[in-house]
């Protein structure tokens, strides 16, 4: 065989060997474009609500390690798997993309209808262009970031904005223009810098910061002595522009379906780190309506002190590898062989692996003996049951310290005939020493009194050092 029918030959028998892990690759790739943005953040939005959640009952005084904060954790997935096939989510919730239809996380925060979350407007993205308000209908109303006020009449009463810029205190009708070109002209970025700035609108406040500040525009309701266009804020008695680009401003629309809102979303928007405040609101969801479910073992919802946006605005800046973005909230999670479990909560911390590891029982540390193989021991024996001795008494208890050398107990001391020793010596006579025998004779009861401390003091000490 020559060497070019050795090469085709090879080349056949690569392309058989390899044609069904492409095919396999070319459904993957359509099923990778239905689940999500990334697949390294499909799990993110799992990761950042059990994060918020064990964080929360950690500071309201529950230990991690509790077999309730597992329990909490698999109420809360249980309840978002109710709510994923829940007949409003089938119908004005669910979102086809690349083919495939199935409800996303969105849709289970707009068929829950919480108080927290219906009738206010959120901003999906940090920093993002779109508002999304929920409305108890399970539709959608869809606005971008705040437009000018429109009655910048000269002379008139209104609400503007004011900030300090150089020194000098402007006005403007646009406050989140106003902030970004007070931190762009405060706090500019150097070349090499991330370009990334976030906004906050606190009604009363609008905050912009970057990698260097913060910048701000205040509300404020009375009089100016001249307005200005669009793109430009006034400064003493001059109209300047702005220093920067202004985002466009998105066309607004009302009750639509979650598919409606999510084809209003571009791509960019889709990049953007969610808003803490969704997240905290669905969190306080799912925990609230799992903790009203019979047979609930994890942790009581506490509607007195509810998980906040600061928490998990928190937990995103302790871990922002793990959050979730605009898309990972909107994309359909279909339920199939690879995810069977999209919306399980793991009940640990983020590691490296690509999917949540949630336990099914209250403590994933101890084994049930259930599920385990029964062990064959044999014949029955027939052992009979153990005779307990008698109960014994005090008195049984006692006769072996009493009894103890019985021999001794009639012990007494042989009795003496003692004579005090009166010796005699001689020198210049003879002479008898009995002085001192007078002298112990008169004392005899306190020497005796003395001996019988002293022995007794020697025996109770010997008895002690046993």
């Amino acid at each position: 065989m020559t060497l070019w029918r050795r090469i085709i030959v090879f080349k056949l028998c690569f392309k058989l060997a390899i044609f069904p892990f492409l095919l396999s690759l070319d459904s993957y790739a359509v099923y990778a474009q239905a689940t999500s943005t990334s697949q390294l953040g499909y799990w993110n939005m799992q990761h950042a609500m059990s994060g918020i959640t064990r964080e929360a009952l950690a500071k309201r005084g529950f230990a991690g390690n509790d077999p309730r904060t597992y329990s909490t954790l698999q109420g809360m997935s249980n309840t978002a798997a109710a709510l994923a096939g829940g007949t409003a989510a089938a119908t004005v919730g669910a979102i086809t993309l690349a083919g495939i239809t199935a409800p996303a996380w969105g849709t289970i925060l707009l068929v829950a209808a919480v108080s927290s979350a219906v009738g206010i407007a959120v901003q999906l993205g940090v920093n993002g262009l779109i508002n999304w308000l929920f409305r108890s209908d399970n539709k959608l109303d869809i606005s971008g970031l705040p437009q000018p006020v429109s009655n910048c009449t000269l002379g008139s009463t209104f609400e503007y904005w004011d900030a300090n810029i150089n020194g000098l205190t402007v006005f403007a009708c646009d406050g989140m223009n106003l902030a970004m070109q007070a931190l762009h002209t405060r706090y500019p970025l150097a070349q090499g810098q991330s370009q990334q700035v976030s906004c906050v609108n606190a009604v009363t406040v609008i905050s912009c910061s970057n990698a260097n500040g913060f910048g701000y525009a205040y509300r404020k309701t009375g009089t100016v002595s001249r307005t200005c266009g669009p793109g430009t804020y006034l400064a003493g008695t001059e109209c300047i522009a702005y220093t920067f680009t202004p985002a466009p401003a998105s066309p607004a629309a009302t009750a639509q379906s979650m598919q409606q809102a999510f084809n209003a979303l571009t791509e960019a928007e889709k990049q953007k780190a969610l808003n803490p405040q969704l997240v905290a609101t669905m969190a306080n969801s799912l925990w609230q309506q799992a903790a009203a479910l019979p047979g609930y073992a994890g942790f009581p919802y506490p509607s007195s002190n509810p998980i906040t946006t600061a928490e998990a605005t928190a937990w995103r800046l302790a871990n922002p590898t793990y959050w979730p973005t605009v898309g990972d909230f909107v994309t359909p999670r279909p339920t199939t062989t690879t995810t069977p479990s999209p919306w399980a909560l793991p009940s640990s911390p983020p590691t490296t692996s690509t999917s949540p590891l949630l336990t099914t029982q209250p403590n994933p540390s101890v084994v049930n003996p259930a599920t385990q193989s029964l062990t064959n021991l044999g014949p029955d024996p027939a052992t009979p049951a153990p005779e307990l001795e008698a109960i014994p008494t005090a008195q049984d208890i006692l006769n072996p310290v009493l009894n103890f050398l019985p021999n001794h107990k009639s012990f007494a001391a042989p009795s003496q005939a003692g004579q005090c020793p009166t010796p005699t010596i001689t020198l210049y006579g003879t002479h008898t020493l009995n002085a001192h025998c007078t002298i112990i004779d008169q004392n005899k009861s306190i020497i005796q009194a003395a001996m019988t401390f002293a022995w007794a003091a020697i025996a109770l000490f010997i008895i002690l050092s046993a």
